[in-house]
């Protein structure tokens, strides 16, 4: 997979590290193995942990916060 003459991976770290700068409070990750599994893996501000869950799941989570 190319996006603008790098790899997807390379796009991911470099969206990833942005994210980070902005302080945006959560990163969402939506790969073929979220899309089969019908899942959303997230990493909040500040962690280094990424966390799969539901997509019902995460909406309650947002709706919590």
């Amino acid at each position: 997979c190319l996006q603008h003459g790098t790899s997807c991976h390379s796009s991911r770290e470099v969206l990833m590290r942005e994210s980070v700068m902005k302080k945006i409070p959560y990163s969402i990750i939506i790969g073929q193995k979220e899309v089969d599994n019908k899942n959303i893996s997230y990493r909040k501000h500040g962690s280094e942990e990424t966390i799969t869950v539901s997509i019902n799941e995460f909406i309650e989570l947002l709706k919590d916060n």
